[in-house]
């Protein structure tokens, strides 16, 4: 057996197993099965374990309501697996605790930019990171220019790139390469090839994202140098991706999707968001997989963490597109269950 720093992979293991619990897979599959495509199925989450995250008395009316749930149960179960744990497994772990991080972060940005208020607790996903109360103080104390908020707080990646564009207008963008390289960080430590692809479906789905997004913003070169620099990819070609990159060539860009690895994608969505849901409806059974791996494994904190990631995602694409009046063929076209 491996000998590991901390309380050992065992360990690990042991606390993946009791939060893959949580998982609210069985919820939204009722939720999905009632669907009404209205304002009817975000009430149906009052059935579900997110209705703990609402304040005494609350119900589910609109779907804000139940991305914060969705991501404060995420947070919740990240929380406490990643207590006492070896150097690897934090850093398996840690592109998933940025997720909702990244998140709040942004949001202090654009408030600070627009001249508002900071946005308050109930307005965040995670209050109580460190990351997220340092970028609330800063802005508390005069500090609002967005590159001085992403330096001292630590991301680096997205401020390299916001500042070779000298615009605000990459924040978003910047700050989806900031995960994706967090995503490449953990990848390189993952021990297993099937971690690897939990985590490498990951980087594709921020590499595409940020291939269309450059295209669009059309930056100039020495920009678009910057973001190349710091982009990856897995299962996708990334001599393909620097190429529709470099000549801001947006039919190449839907050619890489159309024709990727993943496989044909719904006729129903657009592409990059059919291309998406390809990998999220993969990643699934993937992270489930995970869990009969020898037991001495580190990999199963990723199984978990990407199964209710994934859930957080499903429950908001359900219920903002109930509360928007879609079909309900557009939803399971999008969510990852199957």
């Amino acid at each position: 057996m491996r000998t590991i720093a901390g309380l050992g992979p065992e360990y690990v293991y042991v606390k993946t197993v009791v939060a893959r619990a949580q998982s609210i897979e069985e919820d939204l599959r009722a939720v999905l099965a009632q669907y009404t495509g209205d304002e009817t199925t975000v009430k149906l989450f009052q059935a579900t374990k997110l209705t703990r995250f609402l304040k005494a008395g609350e119900e589910f009316t609109n779907p804000r309501q139940v991305e914060r749930a969705a991501y404060r149960l995420f947070i919740e179960v990240l929380s406490s697996v990643s207590t006492s744990l070896s150097e690897k497994a934090m850093k398996l772990i840690k592109p998933y605790i940025l997720i909702p991080v990244v998140r709040d972060i942004e949001l202090i940005i654009r408030h600070a930019q627009r001249e508002e208020r900071p946005p308050s607790a109930e307005e965040l996903l995670w209050p109580e990171n460190k990351l997220v109360q340092d970028a609330l103080r800063l802005v508390e104390e005069g500090v609002t220019d967005p590159l001085q908020l992403l330096r001292r707080v630590g991301l680096y990646t997205a401020y390299r790139i916001v500042s070779a564009a000298r615009s605000a207008e990459a924040l978003s963008v910047a700050l989806d390469v900031e995960l994706l390289k967090a995503f490449r960080d953990s990848f390189d430590a993952a021990g297993t090839e099937l971690c690897r692809e939990i985590l490498g479906g990951r980087i594709d789905i921020y590499a595409a994202r940020t291939m269309y997004s450059l295209i669009e913003m059309k930056p100039p070169r020495q920009v678009i140098d910057t973001y190349i620099d710091q982009l990856s990819s897995y299962r996708l070609s990334m001599r393909e991706i620097k190429n529709a990159v470099e000549s801001l060539d947006a039919e190449q860009a839907k050619r890489i999707l159309s024709n990727s690895p993943y496989g044909g994608l719904s006729e129903n969505l657009g592409l990059l968001e059919g291309f998406i849901a390809k990998v999220r409806k993969g990643l699934r059974p993937v992270a489930k997989k995970i869990f009969t791996w020898d037991t001495v494994m580190d990999e199963p904190i990723v199984g978990v963490s990407e199964l209710l990631l994934l859930d957080a995602e499903d429950a908001i694409i359900i219920s903002l597109l109930a509360y928007s009046r879609q079909p309900k063929q557009r939803v399971i076209d999008l969510v990852s269950l199957a």
